[in-house]
């Protein structure tokens, strides 16, 4: 799950078999499936491989500020 910086956007790449979730701060969650991209903008949580669930060990929590 590779985080990349392109032309100052904050870009998430999918390569796994089973998907990464992301749920932004307005509560909506969003699959990325294999060799799918994603912009991260605001914050919010990714989880990997299942559906996002706050109480998890494995949540990366994300904040991408403008201006950057």
């Amino acid at each position: 799950m590779p985080l990349l910086c392109r032309r100052h956007r904050f870009v998430l790449i999918d390569e796994s078999r089973n998907g990464t979730f992301i749920r932004s701060e307005e509560e909506k969650d969003t699959a990325v499936h294999r060799d799918m991209e994603f912009q991260l903008t605001g914050g919010g949580l990714i989880s990997p491989g299942q559906k996002v669930n706050p109480a998890s060990k494995d949540i990366i929590q994300f904040t991408v500020h403008k201006g950057i």
